[in-house]
């Protein structure tokens, strides 16, 4: 009798067993599933969004003003379970997109045009930073804390005759391109 008990539970725990191997994948969600590749990101208790990049990594926007560089509104932030969010590995800071904003920290008055990768580029004077953004150049600085610097790198200063990669330019037909690296602009 009591070998026969022992058989019953030996196979209830292999049918166990092998509904967990077989149905457990299905039933559990991995963080791939729950956020694609080019993603906006966030958990229910947290305000920061990220974004997942092609390299697996998660990346915050520091605060609106860098997320509001790259996209309109909010619509597209995705919320997954702080779990899922939990294995996406930290990759850094989105800096803000090139050619939106001109960047200074507050205890240094140069002011950054900001290029592809975070690249900073100093304007090197008023007429200069009037002549690529308008009379209005100012109201486009914004202050950056400087413990988001380090997500930059400096540049060479930007020459007097040269057009910060990333800006947007509009031509006398109103259709806009953007300058590249190699100085050239594309639409």
């Amino acid at each position: 009798m009591t070998f026969i008990i022992i058989r019953q539970k030996a196979s209830l725990l292999l049918i166990g067993l092998l509904l967990a191997i077989l149905v457990g994948p299905i039933l559990t969600k991995p963080a791939q599933a729950a956020a694609n590749v080019g993603d906006l990101v966030k958990c229910p208790d947290f305000s920061a969004i990220y974004y997942y990049a092609e390299d697996g990594k998660r990346y915050v926007f520091p605060h609106e003003k860098i997320f509001f560089s790259w996209y309109f509104n909010f619509d597209d932030v995705k919320t997954i379970s702080c779990d899922d969010l939990a294995t996406l590995r930290i990759g850094g800071n989105v800096t803000y997109q090139a050619g939106t904003r001109l960047i200074k920290i507050q205890s240094i008055p140069t002011v950054y045009a900001v290029e592809y990768g975070g690249v900073l580029r100093e304007i090197q004077t008023e007429n200069q930073a009037s002549g690529l953004y308008g009379e209005n150049w100012a109201t486009l600085v914004d202050d950056l804390s400087e413990a988001f610097f380090p997500s930059y790198s400096l540049g060479d200063p930007l020459g007097l005759d040269e057009v910060p990669a990333g800006m947007v330019l509009e031509d006398d037909l109103g259709r806009l391109y953007r300058t590249q690296e190699d100085g050239t602009a594309h639409r």
